[in-house]
């Protein structure tokens, strides 16, 4: 699973000057929470789609966290991993409910 993903994730979250930190306690908590959950999939069709919208989340988090973001990339980048999460909301919702708080969290 894509757990250096994950961990490139928290710490973009973590040192992003972008969150407030509301959102950014939010959303690690989610993460923690999801970390649980990853360990679980085990099927291999799975696991390749929950790893693609972890790096879209992670390409979201990276772009949303720059001092002077380039808009058009972070909003596209954003429409990708919101159609992931569409896709993981019916198989795994907690994975889709924290990717979708990453999503939000840098508007």
């Amino acid at each position: 699973m894509p757990w250096d993903t994950l961990e490139r994730l928290r710490r973009r979250i973590e040192d992003s000057p972008n969150l407030e930190e509301e959102n950014r306690a939010r959303i690690l908590e989610l993460i923690r929470e999801l970390e649980a959950e990853i360990e679980e999939v085990a099927e291999e069709e799975h696991q390749e789609r929950i790893r693609s919208a972890f790096d879209l989340a992670d390409a979201a988090a990276h772009e949303g966290a720059q001092p002077e973001r380039n808009d058009d990339l972070f909003h596209k980048t954003l429409e990708s991993l919101e159609e992931a999460v569409r896709e993981l909301e019916i198989t795994h919702p907690k994975t889709a409910k924290v990717l979708y708080a990453v999503s939000r969290a840098f508007y």
